[in-house]
This record gives C-alpha cells, structure tokens and sequence, in this order.
C-alpha cells in the first residue's frame, strides 16, 4: 500500500509509471500531486520506506512511499529501465549507472538498517 503526503490517505493514491514520466495520483478527486518526466530525472535513490528522486542540478525532488520491499524494489528497477529505453531512442539524459539492472538513470541503493 502507498501512503502519500499528509491530504492524501494511502489506499486513495497510486503512483503510475508510463513511457515516459512517473506520477503520483490522488484517485477520489482524479488530481495529479505529483509528476517527474524521465528527462528531469538525474537520479533515485531506494531508501527503507520508497523511493527518493532527485532532479536535474541535484535538486531533490518528489519522495514515492512505498511501504512492501518487493515492490519498491521493482518499482525501482522499472523507473530505471524506462529511462534506459528513451535514452537508446536518442533522448538526451546524463546518467552515472551504479547498481545492477540499471538501464539509464543513476541508481543507489541505501542499506535498510
């Protein structure tokens, strides 16, 4: 189950990954809270309770809370390799891969403690 910022319950959002952008979706009122195209990604992080982004220049970007280990991590691993696939279509995206089956964007992955 995701849980979202604090005027979002956990079952009323979903974070939907497309071809090209991630976003976090409040279902009751079909608003959008959130949304990164894979463009303005530079890098993510896989922390003990979802997944950190960090945007362009370093800036930190949206947090996506994922509380269920197996699916943070696939969560993790597909954001990486959509990113992968617009860079082999010619998309400009300066990436550092650092973790397996990363396919694009920089990857790293914080030991839960």
């Amino acid at each position: 189950m995701l849980t979202g910022p604090p005027d979002v319950p956990g079952d009323d959002a979903v974070s939907i990954l497309s071809n090209n952008r991630l976003l976090f979706v409040q279902l009751r009122k079909l608003r959008v809270i959130w949304q990164v195209p894979f463009e303005e990604l530079q890098s993510l992080s896989l922390e003990q309770s979802g997944i950190a982004l960090i945007l362009r220049g370093g800036t930190p970007g949206p947090f996506l809370p994922i509380g269920e280990q197996t699916g943070r991590e696939w969560f993790f691993k597909n954001i990486g390799k959509c990113v992968g696939r617009l860079q082999s279509d010619g998309m400009d995206i300066e990436t550092d891969c650092a973790a397996q089956d990363c396919d694009g964007v920089q990857q790293t992955s914080r030991a839960e403690g």
